[in-house]
């Protein structure tokens, strides 16, 4: 077990600490993401609606893009800092080399989720991190490419 604790300011500037208690990932992170969608990755019950938005967060899944200069020793060393295993990816050489998807411990609000892919956000060896989102039809459809 790991207390992990992570501070983050959101784009409105405010700060937030959370603390949890994490079980530190043993498994080593593939060299490469393997071209692998969880099951669960789409399941309605795994998205969370966030407080004063439209948008779901996935409870429990993360989208980690790693820059090409991060080694695999790097790259499992990040994913165990924030308790994740890697359950699956798309690999795709047109982007690094694709996202890794990685599960965290269970966020029944989505917002830890969001601390937590701020903060390997920060690392020059990612390029992004997210939770998986849906944003509803509606707005996405509103959407004007500048």
């Amino acid at each position: 077990m790991v207390l992990v604790s992570l501070a983050c300011t959101d784009i409105d500037g405010a700060k937030t600490t959370i603390d949890s208690r994490l079980q530190a990932a043993t498994a080593v992170v593939p060299a490469l993401p393997p071209n692998l969608r969880p099951g669960y990755a789409d399941a309605d019950s795994e998205f969370v609606a966030l407080p004063d938005s439209s948008m779901t967060v996935h409870r429990r899944l993360l989208s980690v893009y790693f820059a090409e200069t991060a080694d695999q020793a790097t790259r499992s060393a990040l994913i165990a800092r924030i308790g994740g295993t890697v359950v699956g990816g798309a690999p795709d050489h047109e982007f690094g080399d694709g996202p890794y998807y990685v599960e965290v411990p269970i966020d029944p609000t989505g917002e830890r989720n969001l601390v937590l892919a701020a903060s390997l956000d920060t690392v020059s060896h990612v390029i992004a991190a997210f939770p998986l989102v849906r944003i509803p039809s509606e707005r996405a459809a509103a959407y004007r490419r500048p």
